[in-house]
């Protein structure tokens, strides 16, 4: 049979069946999020992974990425999510009125092409939409989300998580204050392309006119240059926004301040936020984009968004690190001896007992050494078992085992796996 015959057995690149502790995590990471939504008075939605070119289109265009896109039957394109920002701002457009203030705990199915080996995966966050407050005090809205999903590593990972703070907006709006409005888009994506220290210094060099602004910004990317009072005075105020930011958060680890960092091309004013599990892996970021919600529908005068994702938590979750047993007792059985222990295994079941059956169809030997991995206790139940009326059961660890009679094989299996020995 050619190859082409055996596709149904193939996934998509990128694409993967997730199995039980995958679904531990996506169901935990959920449940965590509602309780919290419910706490604030959040709403909490489910977003939709496919939508309109023209809601999901100017996202793809930001990310730079390949969407995957199709043709409904009246010939229009439909594309599979790039990003959840698009999709909370059509949701609240469609359900809102002018200046009516959203806040979102949300969960959404995004793909993207680019992910080569993870394309389809799902964002989980909060938002707020049109939560509008000074721009000369601190950022309340963003502090509260950051706190929020503080909340959510917390208790998904079973540990604090880490923040690392910068002032993308303050730079950015520094640069447009020299430039003209075209000339800073540009010079801010170069930047944002530009990887080494030295190239950014070049750009800010060469392209900003002389002024205490451009001696604060090539001191911020790590220019050696002699700082007069005016430029000092930038530095240190951008400094002093992020510490009063960071003083507010709660339930973090650590905190790290990277001012250089521009984080991205979407913020536009205030404070950038990234979220690091205690090791220092990279789950999330977060910021205001005001300026992507009022150009997609004006409806959305301000969003605020901080997000990580299920895979990012299922990567890094602490309880997953080590195998450890997830089944108190394996049933081993031989064909004819499947309904043996069934009424057992339910009632056992009922008092949660967690029991797997096992039909042994190949090797007794590797059935066994598998179930010693899995299960805390584990018998064998055949023909021999059927006629003996006895069974024994043994500890995976291999330090016990008991002969039980079948007639009293729930009760002692259940104060066998209780600890009442």
């Amino acid at each position: 049979m050619s190859s082409n015959g055996f596709e149904y057995l193939r996934l998509p690149k990128g694409f993967h069946v997730r199995g039980e502790k995958y679904l531990d995590v996506y169901l935990k990471s959920l449940l965590r999020l509602t309780e919290i939504s419910r706490s604030c008075g959040y709403e909490s939605v489910v977003l939709p992974s496919l939508g309109f070119q023209s809601t999901f289109g100017r996202a793809a265009n930001v990310l730079g990425d390949k969407t995957f896109e199709f043709l409904d039957r009246k010939g229009r394109n439909v594309l599979m999510s790039p990003d959840s920002t698009a999709g909370l701002l059509r949701w609240h457009a469609e359900s809102r009125t002018m200046n009516d203030c959203s806040k979102i705990g949300w969960f959404a199915p995004v793909f993207r092409y680019r992910n080569v080996e993870n394309r389809g995966f799902h964002q989980i966050g909060f938002s707020a939409i049109n939560w509008f407050h000074n721009p000369q005090d601190i950022d309340w809205p963003l502090i509260d989300l950051s706190n929020n999903l503080l909340d959510l590593i917390r208790g998904v990972l079973d540990e604090p998580g880490s923040v690392k703070i910068n002032n993308v907006g303050a730079i950015k709006r520094t640069i447009t204050s020299l430039l003209s409005l075209s000339d800073s888009k540009e010079l801010i994506a170069k930047l944002m392309k530009e990887k080494s220290t030295a190239g950014k210094i070049e750009l800010l060099t060469v392209s900003l006119p002389d002024s205490d602004e451009k001696l604060a910004l090539l001191s911020i990317f790590g220019a050696t240059a002699r700082l007069n009072k005016g430029a000092t005075n930038l530095v240190l105020e951008m400094q002093k926004d992020m510490h009063n930011f960071a003083d507010k958060l709660k339930n973090v680890d650590k905190i790290d301040f990277a001012l250089d960092n521009l984080h991205s091309s979407e913020i536009v004013s205030g404070i950038g936020i990234e979220f690091y599990t205690a090791n220092g892996a990279r789950i999330g970021d977060g910021g205001r984009y005001d300026e992507y919600a009022k150009i997609f529908d004006s409806r959305c005068q301000t969003l605020v968004s901080v997000c990580s994702g299920i895979e990012a938590f299922f990567r890094n979750i602490n309880s997953y690190n080590e195998p450890h047993p997830n089944i108190d007792l394996a049933i081993i059985c031989f064909p004819e001896a499947q309904s043996l222990l069934k009424d057992c295994v339910y009632q056992l079941r009922n008092k949660n007992i967690r029991v797997e059956e096992i039909p042994l169809l190949g090797k007794i030997k590797g059935a066994i050494s598998k179930m010693k991995q899995k299960a805390k206790y584990y018998c064998i139940i055949g023909n021999d078992e059927m006629r003996d009326a006895h069974f024994i059961v043994h500890n995976s660890t291999g330090d016990y085992s008991e002969k039980i009679s079948l007639n009293m094989a729930q009760s002692r299996l259940f104060e066998i796996i209780s600890g009442q020995k």
